[in-house]
C-alpha cells in the first residue's frame, strides 16, 4: 500500500514537472516576439527617431495655399456669362511604372490615346511615351490638350492607367480657366482674369472682372499636404470663402441686337469704331453696351 502511494506521487510529481516545463516553454516563446517588438520600438523611437521625424518632415507641407473658387457672373435674367472651369495637364512619372507592365500595355495604351483625343496617331503617341521612358523623366507631359474632369475620369480606365498613379505613373495638374459661354457677346463688358493658374492667376484684368475683382475672387484657404504611400493628400485646417456671384443689369437678348445693329452700321458707313450704350431711363441700368472698332483684318471687334 505504502509503495503504491509512493508511485502515485512520483508520477504527478513527473506530471507537475512537465506541465510546469510546457508553461516555461511557452512563456519563452510569447516573450521572444514580445521583447523583439520592443527592442524595435525602442530602436525607432529612441535610436532612429530623429530620422524618421525628420523624413516626416521633408514630407509634410503645412499653410499651403488652397484657392476659392471665383464667383460666376450672371446676366439680369439669370443666364450665365462669365464663369470658372478647371481643365487638366496630363503627365507621367516612368520611374513609378515598371517596365514590362509598360511595354505590356503601351501598344493598347497608345490606341486609346489616339483614338479619345485625337492630337496624335497611335504610332506618334508610341513614340512620343518611349521618350519619356528612356529619359525616365518624373514628368512629362503626355500631351498639350487640356481636359475636362469627365475626359480625366474616362482616361483613368485607359489600359495602364486603371492601375492607379502607383503602378502607372499617371497624374495630373489642375487648371482653372474663366470660361465665357455667349463668346464675344458683352466680352469686353464682362472682362478678363490674369493667368489660369490656381495658385499665381485669377485677379481680374479689366471690365467688371478687375471692377468686382474682390467680391469675385473670394478668401483663400488653408491645408495640410502629407505624403501617404506615395501620394500627396491635404488635410483642409482653413476652408476657402468662394466668391460671390455678381448678377448684373445686362440683357443678353438686348445686348445681341445692340451688337449686330452697331456693327452694321460701323460698316455700312465705313466708320472707324463706335459706341453704343443702351440704359433703363427710369433707373439709370444699364441693360446693353458695345464698343466696336474695325482690326487689320477689317472686321469690327469689341475693343
Amino acid at each position: 500500500m505504502t509503495t503504491g502511494m509512493r508511485n502515485d506521487n512520483n508520477m504527478g510529481e513527473q506530471i507537475r514537472r512537465q506541465i510546469r516545463l510546457r508553461y516555461r516553454v511557452t512563456i519563452s516563446l510569447f516573450l521572444v516576439p514580445v521583447a523583439a517588438i520592443l527592442w524595435n520600438v525602442v530602436q525607432t523611437q529612441f535610436v532612429e527617431g530623429k530620422a524618421w521625424r525628420e523624413l516626416a518632415r521633408k514630407q509634410r507641407r503645412e499653410n499651403v495655399e488652397v484657392a476659392p473658387n471665383r464667383g460666376n457672373i450672371y446676366s439680369r435674367d439669370g443666364q450665365l456669362m462669365a464663369s470658372t472651369v478647371p481643365s487638366y495637364a496630363l503627365y507621367m512619372d516612368f520611374q513609378a511604372v515598371k517596365p514590362d507592365t509598360f511595354f505590356h500595355y503601351l501598344n493598347p495604351l497608345c490606341n486609346r490615346l489616339a483614338e479619345f483625343l485625337g492630337d496624335k496617331s497611335s504610332s506618334a503617341y508610341r513614340n512620343h511615351l518611349m521618350k519619356g521612358y528612356q529619359k525616365r523623366s518624373r514628368e512629362y507631359l503626355i500631351t498639350s490638350k487640356r481636359v475636362s474632369h469627365t475626359e480625366l475620369r474616362a482616361i483613368q480606365t485607359f489600359p495602364l492607367f486603371k492601375k492607379g498613379r502607383n503602378q502607372s505613373g499617371l497624374y495630373q495638374k489642375k487648371y482653372l480657366k474663366r470660361e465665357k459661354p455667349f463668346g464675344s457677346l458683352a466680352s469686353r463688358t464682362i472682362g478678363d482674369i490674369y493667368g489660369e493658374n490656381t495658385k499665381d492667376g485669377r485677379i481680374g484684368k479689366n471690365g467688371l472682372e478687375m471692377h468686382y475683382d474682390s467680391l469675385l475672387r473670394g478668401d483663400k484657404g488653408l491645408c495640410v499636404r502629407q505624403k501617404v504611400a506615395g501620394e500627396y493628400i491635404s488635410v483642409i485646417t482653413q476652408a476657402p470663402k468662394d466668391g460671390l456671384d455678381l448678377i448684373t443689369t445686362l440683357d443678353i437678348y438686348l445686348q445681341d441686337i445692340v451688337e449686330a445693329s452697331l456693327r452694321r452700321e460701323l460698316s455700312r458707313i465705313n466708320a472707324v469704331s463706335g459706341t453704343v450704350v443702351l440704359t433703363k431711363v427710369k433707373t439709370g441700368e444699364v441693360l446693353a453696351i458695345s464698343n466696336l472698332a474695325v482690326a487689320d483684318s477689317g472686321v469690327y471687334r469689341e475693343s
